[in-house]
């Protein structure tokens, strides 16, 4: 068929097919487009929509693809194939496949919007040059059961980075929020992270955390933040965990199979602070309390919960040492004027098997030594006091004492003298012994020219021994004078 020339603008040939703008159709309907045009329009219908319809060969069922002037759309119930170099079938793999909403690439069934197969490897770049490429690589062979986002890197080290953050909506622009360089190393907060992980805060407000379940207690010490060799057995690791129950936290050291290990704070210099943030010492702890006895420092027994040691504060700055036994105080230092006392066993110096309550034992000339620091003219000695219990109902009070110190109240002088007093029931504690910075020996009396009692002299011309009757007659004193 000719139209208006010799050209042939429609051929039908003998076996029945069809060409148009073609003399040699090699299908049923084979349309050849003239130079610039197209080879084939459709004309919609008053809706604007014009398509062409698929049929099997009993035209029953049938797939069709259509359009507007806006958008195009197709239906295929057995799905689209695709496929590279070969007449796609629906068992093709080296192509692509649409079945329903469903992409798939390298499976002719995707399971998912876009599902890139079973082969392993790299599956999907989203830049590809000649030697630069980043894309998704998936591996699910085997156990590894691996997905990994990759980029390329020129030396295996500083770049080749992958980072992670979100688009602001109001200008476009892209805000980091992780990173993970060529290196291994993963920041968060930070671009040039310098340390396998490294987190950035950048307000007070700001924390970094590992979220524990709840329910931990202190024999859970491989939960929580664990650093160290691994879980392996025989690998040694710090371990951070909480007891949400009993709001406590834990620092333990230890291996995999249990076997705890030191923790050692500071190794290399350094003061550590308890309760405060500028510690003067190797370990500094701020007392918690003016007043009570676990201000500061306790120690509790292996075997129990009781405290067998405790060191804190007493009042207003005041320090205090006590040692408990069962619960029990049984020795205590105070420094804030209190009593301070040991109620257990002997007390040795000097030695490791005191036969006493107090044992000392030295090879010097003084053993113990009282020093009074009392002025110098206030008439006060110290010494030694002796009491006991004096009712069945326990009540204790001094019954004797022996005392020295300064003779006189002479200003440089330092004569002594060394005392002995009793008490008599319903008295006081009263001298009945001196004995002089001179060696005299007084008894009964402490006057130089007794009128009772008796003295004991030592004279230039031998030893006086004066003895005084109580009663002084008209007639003299009744005395007796010894001349030795």
């Amino acid at each position: 068929m000719y139209a208006g020339n010799t050209n042939e603008t429609l051929v039908i040939q003998a076996n029945g097919n069809v060409g148009i703008g073609t003399t040699g159709p090699l299908s049923p309907l084979s349309i050849q487009a003239n130079s610039g045009g197209s080879a084939l329009r459709f004309i919609g219908r008053s809706d604007g929509i014009s398509g062409i319809d698929f049929f099997n060969s009993t035209q029953t069922v049938g797939n069709y693809f259509q359009s507007n002037s806006s958008w195009m759309r197709a239906r295929a119930d057995g799905g689209f194939h695709f496929s590279n170099g070969s007449t796609p079938i629906v068992t093709d793999t080296d192509g692509f496949t649409i079945a329903g909403m469903n992409v798939g690439i390298g499976t002719n069934s995707p399971d998912a919007l876009l599902d890139l197969g079973t082969t392993a490897g790299q599956k999907f770049y989203v830049y590809s040059g000649s030697t630069v490429k980043a894309g998704i690589g998936v591996d699910l062979s085997g156990s590894s059961r691996e997905l990994s986002i990759f980029n390329s890197s020129s030396n295996g080290y500083s770049d080749g980075n992958i980072s992670f953050g979100y688009r602001n909506e109001s200008n476009g622009a892209y805000q980091e929020r992780m990173r993970l360089t060529s290196g291994g190393n993963l920041g968060i907060g930070v671009t040039g992270p310098t340390g396998k992980l490294q987190v950035s805060l950048s307000s007070s407000t700001e924390y970094a955390m590992v979220q524990v379940p709840t329910g931990l207690t202190s024999a859970d010490y491989n939960s929580g933040l664990v650093v160290g060799e691994g879980h392996a057995n025989g690998s040694i690791n710090m371990n951070f965990w909480t007891d949400t129950a009993n709001n406590i936290g834990f620092i333990q050291v230890s291996t995999k199979n249990s076997d705890v290990q030191p923790l050692i704070l500071n190794p290399i210099g350094g003061n550590v602070g308890i309760g405060m943030t500028s510690p003067t010492s190797p370990l500094t702890i701020k007392s918690n309390s003016t007043s009570t006895a676990s201000s500061g420092l306790i120690i509790q027994a292996n075997s129990s919960t009781n405290t067998i040691v405790r060191l804190g504060e007493r009042s207003n700055g005041r320090a205090r040492l006590e040692m408990l036994d069962s619960g029990v105080t049984k020795i205590a230092f105070y420094t804030d004027g209190n009593h301070n006392y040991i109620n257990a066993g002997k007390v040795g110096i000097g030695t490791t098997s005191p036969s006493a309550k107090l044992d000392v034992s030295d090879g010097t000339i003084y053993s113990i030594k009282l020093s009074n620091t009392a002025a110098y003219n206030s008439g006060i000695n110290n010494g030694i006091v002796f009491n006991g219990k004096y009712t069945s109902a326990g009540d204790v009070t001094d019954m004797a004492s022996v005392r020295g110190g300064k003779e006189n109240t002479v200003d440089t002088h330092y004569g002594g003298k060394l005392t002995f007093h009793t008490r008599q029931n319903g008295l006081t504690d009263t001298e009945r012994m001196r004995i002089t910075s001179g060696g005299d020996l007084y008894v009964g009396t402490t006057s130089t020219n007794p009128i009772n009692g008796f003295r004991v002299l030592q004279a230039t011309g031998g030893t006086f021994i004066q003895i005084e009757h109580p009663v002084n007659t008209s007639s003299g004193s009744d005395l007796s004078l010894i001349h030795i």
